[in-house]
């Protein structure tokens, strides 16, 4: 019995120490913890481990230094609420973020095999991060998360809001009722954050020295802009970087023009680049309209008039002036009127007024962007592909006389085809596409047979659907019509080429595998079905029984959010046999298709 406790204690010892994926590295001034199964909140103490699922709160003044079993850290700032909500082996670890400020350098070699290392989560944004090093906030009074990357880069975008319908009976005046209440599905999981942000459309990517928010209301991250130098290399000096602005602020093909822009139809907003980040609020404090361009960072000056920040990168308003959350920079009259120029008061106030302008874009785009969208919109795509595909093959036909008890063998000496595809995404598990073309072959003369034709030119045409079960599986549904070319004797050493429609019915699956240095390698296998006719002895088409399948290897390249490139292996062996003949095709091909994202 004693050995039976004692091998019960150990096990149990061992799964609760396996789950401890987390080190506290330093403890300043007043945090607290709360473990899974805790009803009541104890000191955060360095040295010692946490599992999954343990809140930490920090009080003013203090922060709290975790440290990931991938040798990444994280710094928690202030009066800030963090959840190290999962640490699984081999992949990311999660975070949520319900108030204030962390910094975090998640190394970059890794001894996890997951792409992404860490996932940050606030109520309004989610972020994947590789390896690099960045602060990021959130103020859960006006709910707007701000990123600022330091080194690498970072991928944001707006959390797209999940509801599920309960319906449930209540009883009122002796009455019952059914009443449909809407729940929100919250992201729990490392599998359901990377889902959420691979099928975002509209993913941000925040390279070192620029910044991106999401306001509450916001349709999407603002998009990443150059920050002040002055506010970037004091935040590099804390991160422990030797990046300057200077080097990482060199003009890069995503960075938008300078003066930023604001798109009320699209709800797309660039703020004017060389601004401060308030961390407190998440306001993005933009130079003033006057502020001279600085060509060497691509960054507007930030004049003392709008404020200043200290050595750790916080930003400090002008004097007179507070940061509200909703408001964005409010005049203190008690505070103002102690200064002494009156020409300072009015500066003050007068770019108090001019920021305000572009802070409220800040707050109020989204709510312009979302009158503009009808009901209809929802019948829509949410977007179109246009490819073009160029297709070499290599065919072998075997030609079997059921009658003669002889075969012949025929091979093409050039087959092409030349596909044009556009494809209808309507959400993140339906699409749609449509494919025309041309299909070109030319057979290579036999020594043994007189071929009385032998180049052909078809039409291709093909529509089908497709459906992603899931981030690994997608099914595959068409409707195609091509043509295959048949070969039969026409007497003697004469035989005759003849192309013959057929009509497919194509069922299939793709499964995708891991992604190899910026590839993403794919598997599909197609099954074809048809009902067909073939040449018999005399000529005419005769009813023929059809089967085919096609195994592939498909790779993808990603140029840009709107460009991949694709290529292509495959195999596709098919068999038609009706009372005269069986034919019997062995295919192998290669593709190449450009996809370009409207």
């Amino acid at each position: 019995m004693k050995f039976v406790i004692l091998i019960s204690i150990l096990f149990f010892s061992h799964s609760v120490l396996g789950a401890e994926k987390a080190r506290i590295l330093m403890v300043k001034g007043d945090a607290t913890k709360l473990t899974p199964g805790s009803v009541e909140a104890s000191k955060v103490k360095k040295g010692e481990m946490i599992p999954e699922d343990t809140s930490i709160v920090t009080k003013k003044r203090s922060f709290v230094r975790v440290k990931f079993n991938d040798k990444s850290t994280m710094n928690i700032g202030p009066e800030s609420k963090v959840v190290v909500t999962k640490m699984p082996p081999k992949k990311a670890n999660m975070v949520n973020l319900l108030k204030g400020m962390i910094k975090a350098e998640v190394q970059k070699e890794s001894e996890k095999q997951s792409k992404t290392k860490m996932l940050i989560k606030t109520d309004t944004a989610i972020m994947g991060v590789r390896g690099t090093k960045f602060q990021t906030t959130f103020n859960p009074v006006n709910k707007t998360t701000s990123l600022v990357t330091v080194e690498g880069n970072v991928a944001m975008a707006k959390i797209e809001e999940k509801t599920s319908e309960v319906v449930t009976e209540k009883v009122i005046e002796g009455k019952t009722y059914k009443v449909a209440e809407v729940e929100q599905v919250e992201i729990s999981d490392v599998e359901e954050a990377e889902k959420a942000l691979e099928q975002s459309s509209e993913v941000v990517e925040v390279k070192a020295g620029r910044y991106s928010g999401v306001a509450q209301k916001a349709t999407k991250p603002t998009v990443p802009v150059k920050i002040a130098p002055k506010q970037y290399d004091a935040l590099a000096k804390s991160l422990n970087s030797n990046n300057k602005a200077k080097d990482v602020m060199k003009e890069v093909a995503t960075d938008p023009a300078p003066e930023g822009f604001m798109d009320k139809t699209s709800g797309t907003l660039a703020p004017k680049a060389g601004g401060y980040v308030d961390f407190s609020t998440g306001i993005y404090v933009p130079p003033t309209s006057d502020s001279k361009l600085d060509k060497a960072t691509g960054t507007y000056e930030a004049k003392v008039v709008i404020g200043n920040v200290d050595k750790s990168g916080e930003y400090i308003p002008p004097k007179g002036v507070k940061v509200d959350a909703k408001k964005g920079l409010v005049i203190d009259e008690k505070e103002i009127a102690k200064i002494a120029s009156a020409d300072e008061k009015a500066a003050i106030t007068a770019a108090v007024s001019d920021i305000n302008k572009e802070v409220e874009k800040q707050i109020v785009v989204n709510k312009v962007s979302t009158k503009k969208k009808t009901n209809w919109s929802r019948y829509l795509p949410d977007n179109h592909l246009l490819s073009a595909k160029l297709m070499p093959m290599s065919e072998a036909l075997t030609v079997e006389n059921k009658s003669s008890d002889t075969s012949a063998d025929f091979y093409t000496e050039s087959a092409n085809w030349t596909l044009f595809t556009w494809k209808q995404v309507w959400n993140k598990k339906w699409s749609t596409f449509l494919t025309m073309g041309g299909v070109e072959y030319k057979i290579e003369e036999s020594d043994d047979f007189n071929l009385r034709d032998f180049s052909e030119d078809d039409e291709y045409f093909s529509m089908g659907l497709e459906y992603n079960w899931n981030k690994k599986w997608t099914a595959l549904f068409s409707l195609t019509d091509r043509s295959e070319y048949y070969v039969r004797p026409f007497g003697g050493e004469d035989v005759e080429l003849s192309d013959r429609g057929l009509s497919t019915t194509d069922l299939g699956a793709r499964y995708k595998g891991n992604d190899w240095r910026g590839i993403s390698l794919a598997y599909f296998g197609l099954l074809h079905l048809s009902d067909s006719k073939a040449p018999g002895q005399t000529g005419h088409d005769i009813d023929s029984e059809y089967f085919s399948f096609t195994l592939g290897l498909d790779g993808k390249y990603k140029f840009s959010d709107t460009m991949h490139l694709d290529g292509s292996l495959l195999m596709r062996k098919s068999e038609m046999s009706n009372d005269d003949f069986t034919y019997e095709r062995l295919t192998f091909g290669s593709s190449i298709e450009f996809i370009y994202i409207l």
